[in-house]
């Protein structure tokens, strides 16, 4: 794996080293209300979009005002997550993931007069190692954020025009390169965690669909329609693109010969946040249905075993599953602040026998606002069961069975994890956490012959939001 960082990369992480002290310094903490790396809608108040002018450099204020006032804002985000394996798995071992990402919104109003119309563009620079490839061996990956190589790619590259049917603004459509799970299946406190049980999309969605998201992107559409301020529906067809997953794909290569199929999604949901809900809550149901091919883990061409007897693995041409997530603040110290407790939960089915996952089910509980001084910490913890299927848990034994083995794989990974989220200033993130993996899966490196030993991991999380950080102005939703 290629472990030199491109030129925006080290621009960011410099950038991000460079403001730690600044971040950590006592006198300087929570001098202003922080900032939410999430880009999800979330049920606090999207911190992102607050600001306090008179503390931002005269400079840096004309020019981003100049820029806001012409209807293009400027995003940047920096994230590293470093863990360690103190025990458990096939050795030992440390290793860092990380990313930076720049971005733009424009408001086409703004800047050529078209009503209801935004562009959207964002470039994301990996360099990646991950834990559980290099020396756990297997089971689901403790830093979200690993990437299998080092890539840059777009991540957003598309436009987004807003309508009015039967209410202002209540029919959005979008179109262009864009991550699947930036809109469907959303939660708000999974990345509160590193692990990518938790963070990113339902874990399995993904992997079941055969469309990309977080952290890649490939061509889409998608409409969502609000009933009222807290209902909605959304509807979507993404590409299932195979050259996503090739190391040899560009910034800007369009390889329309590796789209092999779509996949057609949709969402049906109803959300509140503390602007009209004193207890914000979520709940989301949604399936898909994919007509691409995908090979089947079990069996070849000739209905037999691909683990005892090799061959070309059988090839299914569509999918199909369903989901459901939700999440509702229980407590809540008091109206004046969003000192809160909640609780979250989801659940994914994979219709399927040949998907590698048969179901995954997460719940956890986060403390928004912690010690005295602390109100935008947050302490979370969540167990995930994710069950392989039938026809996985076989194939790895069929192999073992070929190599001489007798021990079976099991059908069970639970994840757990524990995380703390210190704000040390508007835009910057500290989360050191605890994950414990039972089970880990060797899907991955199906060759090998034993169990994984449960693995303890010790992580650390930073977020960089420069633009919270900087204090920029954001495009209005």
């Amino acid at each position: 794996m290629k472990q030199s960082s491109s030129p925006l990369s080290r621009m960011l992480i410099s950038s991000s080293l460079a403001l730690l002290p600044l971040a950590i310094s006592p006198s300087n903490a929570y001098a202003e209300p922080a900032s939410n790396s999430q880009t999800a809608p979330n049920l606090q108040t999207d911190r992102s979009t607050e600001s306090n002018q008179s503390a931002t450099p005269a400079l840096q204020r004309d020019f981003s005002t100049t820029l806001a006032d012409r209807g293009i804002y400027l995003r940047g985000l920096y994230n590293m997550e470093t863990t360690t394996n103190v025990s458990g798995g096939i050795k030992r071992g440390q290793a860092t993931s990380q990313y930076a990402l720049i971005g733009t919104d424009i408001d086409l109003k703004k800047l050529v007069g078209w009503s209801g119309a935004k562009f959207h563009a964002s470039i994301i620079d990996i360099d990646s190692r991950g834990l559980n490839h290099s020396y756990i061996g297997g089971g689901i990956d403790s830093q979200e954020n690993y990437a299998d190589f080092n890539l840059v790619r777009f991540v957003d590259l598309s436009l987004e025009q807003s309508l009015s049917l039967r209410n202002d603004n209540d029919l959005t459509v979008q179109a262009g390169m864009m991550g699947m799970a930036t809109f469907f299946g959303r939660t708000p406190y999974g990345c509160l965690f590193t692990n990518h049980a938790f963070c990113g999309s339902i874990w399995g969605l993904s992997q079941t669909t055969g469309t990309a998201s977080a952290p890649l992107a490939t061509w889409g559409a998608r409409a969502t329609y609000r009933f009222t301020p807290y209902t909605y529906a959304t509807t979507g067809v993404f590409m299932s693109d195979t050259s996503i997953l090739s190391e040899d794909t560009k910034l800007f290569d369009i390889r329309q010969n590796d789209f092999t199929g779509r996949n057609w999604l949709g969402e049906i949901g109803q959300e509140t946040t503390f602007a009209n809900d004193a207890k914000p809550y979520y709940v989301r149901v949604g399936g898909w249905h994919l007509d691409a091919p995908r090979n089947n883990v079990y069996y070849n061409t000739q209905g037999r075993s691909v683990g005892l007897y090799g061959g070309t693995k059988e090839v299914m041409d569509t999918g199909n599953g369903y989901y459901i997530t939700a999440g509702k603040v229980i407590s809540r110290d008091d109206a004046k602040t969003q000192r809160n407790l909640a609780v979250f939960a989801s659940f994914i089915n994979p219709l399927n026998e040949g998907e590698p996952i048969a179901y995954t089910a997460k719940a956890g509980v986060v403390k928004t606002g912690t010690f005295a001084g602390r109100d935008r910490d947050t302490l979370a913890f969540a167990f995930s069961d994710t069950r392989y299927s039938d026809n996985l848990t076989h194939y790895l034994d069929d192999v073992r069975t070929r190599l001489g083995s007798d021990v079976k794989a099991k059908k069970h990974e639970y994840t757990l994890e524990l995380a703390y989220g210190f704000e040390a200033m508007p835009g910057v993130t500290i989360s050191p956490n605890i994950q414990y993996e039972i089970n880990p899966t060797t899907r991955t490196n199906p060759t090998y012959t034993d169990n994984i030993d449960d693995p303890l991991i010790l992580g650390v999380k930073l977020v960089v939001n420069f633009g919270a950080l900087a204090k920029l102005p954001t495009i209005g939703r």
